[in-house]
């Protein structure tokens, strides 16, 4: 939804450097940068109609056509922020470091990440809900293992839960969380 997009736009901004670069790393229609220059901001998408369009109509500062379930090695540590909202699904596990990533969202994210400098801002949305156990720890698996990596290798600010209803206007109603 555009107000989301808007406020993880803003939040990437509010720490950076005065000529900051931005990323997008699987950028669809390019919804989620709506509050980024587009002069100061990178997109990348694979389909190749979004990927002409962004070219065409956005005016961003570069249009990149990755596979973003790759990394982005020529771009390591290069941009002040990220915004992202990785397509949903499962894949093959692949390990990074010491973690089993087994989501496609997870994966994509944490090659995105690979992209930030280090004192730059990411906010990502990707599917579901965080939930507990009855210890208090986030439940077991997939998505356990992921938060577990993020916390080791970066400062979380927050983790929100969002209703599915917010956005059920736009065709889903699928649960999301902001990081």
């Amino acid at each position: 939804p555009t107000p989301i997009s808007y406020l993880a736009g803003l939040y990437i901004q509010s720490n950076t450097k005065s000529s900051p670069l931005y990323f997008e790393p699987s950028a669809g229609n390019g919804l989620l940068t709506i509050a980024l220059p587009p002069e100061k901001t990178y997109v990348n998408e694979i389909d190749l109609t979004r990927n002409r369009n962004l070219y065409n109509f956005g005016k961003f500062k570069k249009v990149l056509n990755k596979n973003a379930s790759k990394p982005f090695n020529e771009y390591l540590k290069f941009f002040d922020g990220i915004v992202t909202n990785p397509p949903f699904g499962t894949q093959p596990p692949v390990k990074i470091n010491e973690y089993q990533i087994t989501k496609l969202e997870h994966l994509m994210l944490i090659y995105a990440l690979d992209t930030m400098a280090d004192n730059g801002r990411c906010c990502a949305i990707i599917g579901g809900h965080t939930e507990w156990d009855d210890l208090g720890r986030v439940q077991a698996g997939a998505n356990r293992i992921f938060l577990s990596f993020l916390h080791h290798h970066y400062q979380v600010d927050d983790i929100i839960n969002i209703n599915g209803k917010l956005y059920s206007k736009q065709g889903t109603r699928f649960p999301i969380r902001m990081i």
